[in-house]
């Protein structure tokens, strides 16, 4: 039953022995072949799994059926593909096996989450993945067992174009692990990135029945009870610039967001603010960002909607806005200066570099 939407297409080769007992009394027949696969497409819908010009040799029998390996094309890209299905499992209590190796793109391995859609762009190259598939036997076929689907890299050779503290160059590994249960709705996924985050997860169908925990350094994630995302943790640098428009954005089926967490530096627009606690809050109708560091303390807040008319409000009790140090700046203005919404800003103590403003005031229009 757990292959009932396999579909195999292309050539092969068969050969096997069929054993028919005339008689009940001289014993059950007995079935044991081989087929040789050549360049074949296989397919399961159940599963997510489309594999071009598989090549290699299947062993079957009346018990199940079994392959060490087959060369395979997921998306353009080579890789093994192992399966074992019914007597033929090592672990007798698993019904399926199967396991894939090879260098792929992360929207290759990843393809059947498309809550990750989006973001396949800012996860470009290939790196190593193996990814394990283990489905339980299950006595009861009204209540089937969860099965399990871990995936494995150390990401050498993928780029991670997200901002500080989640981006890394393709050069420079950074083991990952991600165990889901399946189906997928309704269950837990894990997620192990380094030291650097934990994730944990409860899936859903609709988004806004979401529920996750990102913990970031050596805090351990806890499953929310109630829907929605939350990030927590200590990170030794946080682009509050490059993540504003993962905070800000999203439509009305967007998870609420809660973030709390101490950034040894927080980068904004290029300025350093050390030992800075950010907390965000996102819901149906704003995102209120608060910040409080050496200084920098304040907050603002961003429409969820027709931010164009109502534009950003920000208010600070202190803001002593650094010199620049020359590092690099991820661009994240509008080109255009009148595509800038409204902009509303109150600050008590205001400094620029070394130049003290005191109290002031901007407010500021589109033309």
């Amino acid at each position: 039953d757990q292959l009932l939407a396999l579909s195999i297409g292309g050539r092969g080769d068969a050969t096997f022995d069929l054993q028919l007992p005339l008689a009940v009394r001289l014993g059950e027949p007995v079935l044991e072949g081989q087929l040789e696969l050549h360049d074949a497409d296989l397919a399961d819908a159940k599963w997510g799994l489309k594999f071009e010009q598989a090549n290699g040799l299947v062993r079957f029998s009346r018990e199940g059926f079994d392959t060490e390996g087959l060369d395979v094309q997921v998306d353009g890209d080579q890789a093994r593909f192992a399966i074992a299905v019914g007597a033929h499992a090592a672990e007798p209590g698993n019904q399926v096996e199967a396991s894939l190796r090879g260098d792929m793109k992360a929207s290759s391995v990843m393809g059947a989450f498309h809550a990750l859609d989006p973001y396949w762009n800012r996860m470009p190259g290939k790196a190593y993945w193996e990814l394990a598939l283990a489905v339980p036997r299950s006595l009861d076929p009204e209540q089937p067992a969860l099965s399990s689907l871990t995936l494995t890299s150390d990401l050498r050779g993928i780029t991670l174009d997200l901002p500080a503290p989640l981006g890394k160059d393709a050069e420079s590994p950074l083991p990952l692990r991600m165990a889901v249960q399946l189906p997928a709705v309704g269950n837990h996924l894990d997620v192990q990135l380094g030291a650097m985050a934990r994730f944990k997860a409860r899936m859903a169908e609709n988004p806004r029945d979401f529920a996750g925990h990102l913990a970031l350094g050596g805090e351990l994630p806890v499953l929310p009870a109630r829907p929605g995302l939350r990030i927590s943790g200590n990170a030794p640098s946080v682009d509050l610039g490059g993540w504003s428009s993962f905070f800000a954005g999203g439509d009305g089926t967007s998870p609420d967001l809660v973030v709390d967490v101490q950034a040894s530096e927080l980068d904004v627009l290029g300025r350093g603010f050390t030992n800075t606690s950010l907390r965000i809050d996102r819901d149906p109708r704003v995102t209120r960002i608060d910040l409080d560091g050496e200084g920098i303390d304040g907050s603002f807040e961003i429409p969820r909607d027709d931010v164009a008319t109502r534009g950003l409000t920000l208010q600070f009790e202190k803001l002593h806005w650094p010199e620049a140090d020359g590092r690099p700046v991820r661009d994240t203005r509008p080109s255009d200066p009148s595509r800038l919404p409204p902009l509303h800003i109150w600050v008590r103590d205001l400094k620029l570099g070394v130049a003290s403003f005191g109290e002031a005031r901007i407010e500021t229009q589109p033309m």
